[in-house]
């Protein structure tokens, strides 16, 4: 009876504490800038700039990320950083961080480029971002399409 008794407080105790971490849903990711830093034959690093929004009521403490994108479906780049920032509850930071394609991922998306034709440009930018408040992190995922199209 004691060994239930206990298993069950150990149950409830888990859950509460799961509840008090932040969750996907507490945190908006755009990327907001990209720009070509260095390119040798076989990679190219870039600078992105990417707006983190907190949408919860409290402070949100992250100490690294680690993320990847995708353009038309394929592997494009990827990244990390340990720059740590506390973003305030229910407020917004902007953040700078490298990535780096290889020369096999961007020759992908050229022979891509080549079959879009007159369709928009898909991309899918996801991660993690690392706090101090979350055991595994909070995963991020935003996606959408560019128009490199020119107006009519």
């Amino acid at each position: 009876m004691l060994k239930r008794l206990l298993l069950l407080l150990n149950a409830l105790l888990l859950s509460s504490c799961a509840s008090l971490m932040p969750t996907s849903d507490s945190l908006k990711v755009n990327l907001s800038s990209m720009q070509m830093l260095e390119s040798t034959l076989m990679e190219q690093r870039y600078r992105i700039r990417i707006r983190v929004q907190n949408r919860s009521r409290s402070e949100m403490h992250v100490v690294g990320l680690s993320f990847d994108l995708e353009l038309n479906g394929s592997e494009f780049a990827s990244g990390v950083s340990s720059q740590a920032v506390t973003i305030e509850p229910l407020s917004e930071a902007l953040l700078s961080v490298d990535l780096t394609s290889t020369l096999f991922g961007l020759v992908r998306q050229i022979r891509s480029m080549q079959q879009l034709q007159d369709k928009p440009l898909s991309y899918v930018f996801s991660g993690v971002f690392y706090t101090s408040e979350a055991a595994f992190g909070i995963a991020f995922k935003e996606q959408g399409e560019i128009d490199l199209r020119p107006p009519p």
